[in-house]
């Protein structure tokens, strides 16, 4: 059962791990499966966080934050103890996925590992929001070709690896502050 105790917990854990943030930086969402990969997303998240955040020039928000999601899976766990318990897991996942659409929504760029065959209905709904609200989507993908359709149309740009990743993020964002097309930045 999801307590007001809970979320009070929730959201004192989410105004200690992100506070507010340094105005000279770019935000950068980091956008990805978590349900249903062995990690839960953490380890690709936690590398490219530290990258991101060691240039100096981006905050990041991982909703793979090993406190945050030690939570919330101590939450999920509680609440599927005995019994599968709908109507308190929908009342938590609302709770997540209003969080986590409001840290896309005040985001400069989406950065989205997609792994092919992993179903995640999250990740490609935080594309979508950020396709609405013109939020530049990079995507790191080993075989675009399987992409679902809808997602390609949220991607502004895919590459193969993580190579040179805070170059590419950054040029994107110079180019959306300038009004410039984004141009392929991976050969």
């Amino acid at each position: 059962m999801i307590t007001k105790k809970d979320q009070i917990k929730l959201v004192s854990l989410k105004k200690k791990l992100f506070k507010k943030e340094d105005k000279n930086k770019f935000k950068v969402y980091l956008a990805g499966p978590m349900e249903y990969v062995k990690d839960h997303g953490v380890g690709w998240r936690t590398l490219i966080e530290n990258k991101l955040i060691q240039s100096k020039k981006f905050t990041v928000f991982n909703p793979a934050n090993k406190d945050k999601l030690n939570t919330e899976i101590k939450v999920f766990k509680e609440l599927t103890k005995n019994t599968f318990q709908v109507e308190k897991i929908k009342a938590m996942f609302h709770y997540i996925i209003m969080d986590d659409l409001q840290e896309v929504l005040s985001s400069d760029l989406v950065l989205c590992r997609w792994f092919n065959g992993v179903f995640s209905a999250g990740t490609a709904s935080e594309l979508t929001f950020a396709k609405v609200f013109d939020i530049p989507v990079v995507t790191v993908v080993d075989d675009i070709e399987n992409v679902p359709k809808w997602t390609l149309g949220c991607i502004t740009h895919q590459q193969k690896s993580f190579r040179n990743i805070v170059e590419v993020c950054d040029r994107i964002i110079e180019n959306k502050k300038y009004g410039i097309g984004v141009m392929s930045l991976d050969k």
